[in-house]
């Protein structure tokens, strides 16, 4: 005789019900940090995100030079770092150093005002930060210097001649 499987499934029904549950409105969103414990398999199939500070400012004026510095652990793979707010993917190298790996690079800021997000891509976790576009303040030509006039003939210049 087969013993029924009616437990497993009905094991398998109830903890699917719990998994598939959104949270309650009233909790706060969570924002995925870097885990050891995803070991690459964490929701979503991609690596973990972290969010590090790794652009030079958090404000730039449109077209401003931007310039990446970041300190990862391991080998980074990819040496790209985007964001729709670049004008072009920054390149990045990448040197070993006696903290790590150092990751530098730079690009330009783009035309468009507006709060963007820029990301290095990694084999082990996707790296994100966040950063703005600001106006670039309206260039002013300086005024013109009058020309300067000098007087024409010899009595009215008050050159101190004597007459």
């Amino acid at each position: 005789m087969r013993r029924p499987r009616r437990p497993l499934a009905v094991l398998l029904a109830i903890g699917t019900a719990f998994a598939l549950t959104p949270t309650a409105s009233a909790q706060e969103a969570l924002t995925p940090k870097f885990s050891l414990a995803c070991m690459g398999f964490c929701p979503g199939g991609g690596p973990p995100t972290s969010e590090r500070q790794f652009l030079d400012s958090a404000e730039y004026p449109a077209g401003g030079t931007i310039r990446i510095n970041l300190t990862v652990m391991n080998e980074c793979g990819v040496l790209e770092a985007t964001s729709a707010g670049f004008t072009a993917p920054a390149k990045l190298t990448q040197k070993q150093g006696t903290g790590g790996y150092q990751l530098t690079g730079v690009t330009r800021a783009a035309a468009t005002p507006g709060r963007y997000f820029a990301e290095i891509r990694c084999t082990w976790a996707l790296i994100v930060t966040q950063f703005t576009v600001k106006v670039a303040p309206p260039v002013r030509a300086p005024k013109p210097k009058p020309p300067i006039v000098k007087p024409a003939g010899s009595p009215d210049t008050g050159g101190g001649g004597t007459a």
